[in-house]
């Protein structure tokens, strides 16, 4: 089994490499998930489980593995499809939806995703094995292409829960590429005559931008992060790339508020000279 899902994961690995138009890479993905996880049952159904203990580790840990990337792709595929190709306020309000409904999933079944996620196994025997009993447990819960010799009734919702915790990754990173200002844009004025240059770090500039942000002072307080940083990039004749990222540095760093606290030395500095 963990030789065919080694050979599963380098196909997709190839697939991504190979295919640059997403659509078209899900669906490969889709169609080799498919052939996958019908040669694991061809495998399962010629050989059997030697005990219940066996059984159990395939359908609770083996299994939701294969299916679980079948169903991350399946998704991924409709995500791309249906995603807008407007302004990235839509692209941002539509990925977070997106996130809100997956969240939401998990709340409708909160008891099972942490009897799973806390690694219990005192109903193991009732969800990860095959009997008649699970046939009707597995019907109650809208299992529906159910052959009992390769399916109990849970074990699609493991395979649910891993693709969801792939796809909640994929989304959060195109987010995080939504919050960074593409070059051409800052480019743009590259050529125009700047009367303003922001001339220290640009990891300064941002630690500032967020505490503008944070106090409301512009916009009452209505105003968006990228906005306002694009606004101070193009206003000041500099380019900061993935703030997104930078601001995650400057949150762990031992002094956090270095520039601002700077700010208020300087000033008081000044105070004091002009006092004198």
């Amino acid at each position: 089994m963990e030789n065919l899902f080694t050979v599963l994961n380098k196909r997709l690995n190839a697939i991504c490499i190979e295919e640059g138009n997403i659509l078209k890479r899900e669906k490969k993905s889709i169609e080799l998930c498919i052939t996958i996880l019908t040669e694991l049952k061809a495998r399962v159904i010629k050989k059997g489980f030697a005990s219940k203990e066996e059984e159990i580790d395939f359908f609770k840990n083996i299994k939701p593995g294969f299916e679980s990337q079948l169903k991350y792709h399946a998704a991924l595929f409709e995500l791309e499809r249906l995603k807008p190709h407007g302004s990235i306020a839509a692209k941002r309000s539509y990925f977070e939806k997106k996130l809100k409904e997956i969240h939401n999933k998990v709340q409708t079944d909160l008891e099972f995703y942490t009897y799973y996620k806390t690694g219990s196994m005192h109903f193991d025997d009732l969800f990860f094995t095959r009997c008649l009993s699970n046939f009707q447990l597995a019907i109650q819960h809208s299992v529906f292409d159910v052959d009992m010799n390769f399916r109990t009734s849970h074990d699609n919702k493991v395979a649910e829960i891993l693709a969801n915790e792939q796809l909640i990754k994929y989304i959060e990173t195109e987010l995080d590429k939504l919050e960074t200002i593409p070059p051409a844009e800052v480019k743009s004025v590259q050529n125009s005559k700047q009367q303003l240059k922001w001339t220290d770090s640009k990891v300064a500039l941002i630690e500032l931008i967020y505490a503008l942000h944070s106090s409301g002072s512009l916009n009452k307080g209505v105003l968006d992060l990228k906005e306002l940083v694009l606004a101070l990039s193009l206003l000041l004749n500099v380019e900061l790339g993935d703030f997104y990222r930078t601001w995650a540095e400057i949150k762990i760093r031992k002094e956090p508020t270095r520039y601002l606290d700077s700010l208020k030395v300087n000033l008081e500095n000044r105070i004091m000279v002009d006092m004198q």
